[in-house]
């Protein structure tokens, strides 16, 4: 039987790539017709470290532009949203990223696979949607308004780290589906589902020097991501091979998938960073982290940078 059903499954793709390749040029118009907005050109918003923020900060007034920074944890739902409220009192927001987030490699190695399993969906699912809701009532009666969610390229391939990678799928389909509650009261959605770029965040994973994975820098990334913006696009995914293969991997029936997984696995190699740090004695002595409070200490991920 599921010899059956994969097969059937990978009919059914190829049947239904063929109906939508014939039916493209007519699709891609009216998708064209649709994405056009109102939205005026978006104001980047970083989340980082306060001291980078601080520099960065420095940089753009001396070019001249307004900027104000906040430290803020994303899981403290009051705080955050008496920020945003107050913040768009002011200035008024027009494009709002959600960009926070962190995953198991980045925490503390003395925690155990459900506490970081729980601090990863906290941060990245609970962290984004306080972020969100709090700006969607307002955005709605402006008619007008963007909404940008970080996302992943891990979710179209369910391979490694089953809390990071659940809870960007959360903010995949969250996003998709909120673009569609959004689009007829003029508010934009669009989610990021970068590959691997030169940050912290990568560095983690320890896979910086893998040709394969074609590797961006945040310079090359940002641009991506403000063309995207602007463009209003539904999906934001570099580099472009790697999405392509992601996605041709997220139409393989699961039960075959078990297999090239399978195959994955004795080719890569890779640390199993679920485990707490007393068994982890595979990992790299630059990943081990020696904190006296690790949840506590682990917060600069955690953190909202505006």
């Amino acid at each position: 039987m599921a010899v059956l059903t994969d097969i059937s499954l990978l009919l059914t793709n190829i049947f239904g790539s063929v109906i939508l390749l014939i039916f493209y040029p007519i699709l891609s118009i009216l998708n064209y017709k649709k994405k056009k907005t109102n939205f005026p050109s978006p104001k980047a918003v970083f989340n980082w470290n306060i001291e980078r923020l601080e520099e960065l900060k420095n940089e753009c007034l001396d070019l001249g532009v307004k900027v104000e920074i906040e430290s803020i944890d994303v899981t403290e739902k009051e705080k955050i949203q008496d920020w945003l409220i107050q913040f768009d009192n002011k200035y008024k927001i027009d494009v709002l990223i959600a960009n926070a987030g962190t995953m198991e490699t980045m925490l503390p190695k003395e925690l155990n696979f459900s506490e970081k399993i729980l601090t990863v969906a906290n941060t990245n699912v609970i962290g984004t949607l306080n972020t969100v809701l709090p700006m969607i009532p307002i955005f709605e009666s402006r008619g007008s308004g963007q909404i940008v969610l970080m996302s992943s390229i891990t979710p179209f391939c369910d391979y490694v780290m089953a809390g990071y990678t659940a809870s960007k799928g959360f903010i995949k389909s969250f996003g998709l589906t909120l673009r569609n509650d959004l689009a007829r009261r003029g508010v934009g959605v669009s989610v990021l589902a970068p590959g691997f770029v030169y940050t912290p965040l990568v560095d983690s994973l320890g896979y910086n020097n893998i040709p394969a994975l074609q590797a961006v820098t945040t310079q090359d990334a940002s641009k991506l991501i403000v063309d995207g913006i602007n463009r209003n696009d539904a999906i934001i995914s570099f580099p472009p091979l790697v999405y392509y293969f992601c996605n041709f991997v997220s139409t393989i029936p699961p039960n075959l998938k078990n297999v090239i997984n399978f195959l994955a696995h004795s080719l890569l190699k890779y640390p199993d960073y679920s485990k707490p740090l007393s068994l982890a004695t595979d990992l790299p002595e630059k990943d081990k982290y020696h904190l006296s409070n690790p949840i506590q200490n682990s917060s600069t991920s955690q953190k909202k940078h505006a």
